[in-house]
């Protein structure tokens, strides 16, 4: 649904249609060589009050608007203004909690590869880097998940250094292999070394 308008540019709209041809030629008083730029810009500072150039002043004039009207009107559409931001900021932080929350309900515990090198090595097309990811990811059975701590953690131990041998120390496209993050929590990891010892955090 769309927004209402602005208090002002709601009511200078109004004086407008009642005085025909007022808007076009205010607008090309302006001098803007792109005259729908010109109408686009002005209609943005209307509807946010904001009038960094002082246009919204030279509007006032030119339509004869009395002062206090004119101030009263300016207030109540930067609240206004305002106050759509402040919806948007909240609705894109409701989102964010949404999807992060959605992460967490689809969450599965792995191991990811951590490397020296903070981005690929080499040249490398933009398809390439996506599909390189894949070599990040170590791959552990399932059914570790039900052992008990001490237990999970020798395992990832044993297959970290596994991987790290057969792999012999190196990430492809991403280079030396400096350690291992087991993610058995969402937002929570297990840092181990290449041989498969857990880092103290």
């Amino acid at each position: 649904m769309a927004s209402p308008p602005s208090p002002l540019k709601a009511w200078v709209q109004e004086v407008w249609d009642q005085n025909p041809g007022t808007r076009r030629r205010f607008i090309e008083s302006l001098g803007y060589s792109n005259i729908n730029k010109a109408y686009q810009q002005v209609d943005a500072w209307l509807r946010t009050g904001e009038d960094p150039r002082g246009v919204l002043e030279q509007l006032r004039e030119d339509l004869q608007l009395e002062g206090s009207l004119w101030t009263r009107l300016l207030k109540a559409t930067r609240e206004l203004a305002a106050l759509k931001a402040r919806i948007q900021e909240l609705e894109l932080k409701q989102a964010r909690l949404e999807q992060r929350e959605e992460q967490r309900r689809r969450f599965v515990p792995y191991i990811w590869v951590l490397t020296h090198a903070s981005r690929p090595t080499g040249s490398i097309t933009i398809y390439a880097v996506a599909n390189l990811v894949r070599f990040r990811y170590v791959s552990i059975e399932p059914e570790w998940l039900e052992a008990s701590q001490a237990l999970l953690q020798k395992r990832i131990g044993e297959r970290v250094r596994q991987h790290f041998v057969e792999s012999e120390g190196i990430c492809n496209g991403m280079g030396a292999i400096r350690g291992y993050e087991f993610h058995h929590a969402f937002g929570q990891a297990w840092e181990f070394d290449p041989e498969g010892h857990m880092v103290a955090s």
